[in-house]
């Protein structure tokens, strides 16, 4: 069965159909970036007042190049990675869906993206989190 979509109109023609939907798309992806940049912020903001860790210690966003056994390479990010003299010690991943489905991202990014191994890892909704060891 087809799914409704409103679109907010009704289109005149299959072109102007996809472009209401391209928008569509646009800005339900822009409510949830904000979304989870909200809960990055929150995130962060704790980590500093409630936990005590240094602005230095905290990396929101850091990218890491990644070379599979094959030759590939691709980059990946991490939302927010504590870092304590120079050595990665714990990921935290913001997710505003099941958290559960990031356990394997969680796990694969701390065994290889920072060339060294993480030990632990979060995924968090700003609710509820996941802690990975």
């Amino acid at each position: 069965m087809a799914e409704f979509i409103d679109l907010g109109k009704i289109p005149k023609s299959p072109e102007e159909r996809q472009q209401l939907l391209g928008r569509r798309e646009f800005l339900d992806g822009l409510v949830e970036q904000q979304t989870l940049n909200h809960i990055q912020a929150n995130i962060v903001h704790y980590l500093l007042h409630e936990k005590g860790y240094l602005p230095e210690d905290i990396q929101v966003n850091a990218t890491y190049n990644v070379t599979l056994s094959d030759g590939q390479a691709f980059q990946t990010s991490v939302d927010i990675l504590i870092v304590i003299d120079d050595r990665p010690i714990f990921m935290i991943k913001c997710a505003m869906n099941s958290l559960v489905s990031w356990d394997r991202y969680a796990i694969a990014f701390c065994r290889a993206a920072a060339g060294v191994q993480i030990p632990l890892a979060a995924i968090t909704d700003g609710t509820e989190l996941r802690l990975i060891s």
